[in-house]
């Protein structure tokens, strides 16, 4: 707080107040009132008091398709400005995780997050998958004569066809 003199009868204009996280709605009066456009005529000693309200600012967390917390789709949750979060993992059968993408761009390092404006993350996902590796040992399987590989989506199947050798007869996969 702060005092300043002023003749009588002056007119004063009050300038808006700023304050970190805070939203400034207006002077408030000992006496009197401000016009709307903060303007007052001193006819005596007057205090001002800064009105302020709280900012508060949204944070959407979509998990694309997979789990966050409990959550199996997009929430929104609000939170005071400035209010430091750190987001977890997600997690999304047969994908792997690979981090969050923020719009705007504000998710820090290791996934920490101070709430300076409403923004949506987004988790990213990469699918698994596996190599199924055939030997087909000294026979043909398929059109194959030696070893080959192929690469299979996690939450797929592998029909496995029967090998052919010439003088054998196949008995079981090992």
């Amino acid at each position: 707080s702060y005092t300043e003199q002023y003749r009588e009868n002056a007119e004063i204009t009050m300038q808006d107040a700023t304050r970190d996280t805070y939203r400034f709605v207006g002077w408030q009066m000992s006496f009197g009132e401000l016009d709307r456009n903060n303007k007052f005529s001193v006819t005596s000693d007057v205090t001002l008091t800064a009105q302020w309200e709280e900012i508060y600012y949204d944070v959407t967390i979509d998990p694309n398709g997979g789990v966050y917390d409990t959550h199996t789709s997009s929430f929104t949750e609000s939170y005071r400005a400035g209010t430091e979060l750190t987001i977890g993992t997600a997690t999304r059968d047969t994908y792997r995780f690979t981090g969050w993408t923020a719009d705007p761009n504000i998710l820090g390092q290791d996934n920490k997050l101070i709430v300076t404006s409403n923004v949506t993350i987004t988790a990213n996902w990469e699918e698994i998958y596996y190599t199924l590796t055939i030997d087909p040992n000294g026979g043909v399987y398929d059109t194959h004569t030696g070893i080959f590989s192929d690469n299979y989506r996690a939450d797929s199947y592998a029909t496995l066809l029967t090998p052919t050798k010439t003088g054998c007869d196949f008995a079981y996969w090992k």
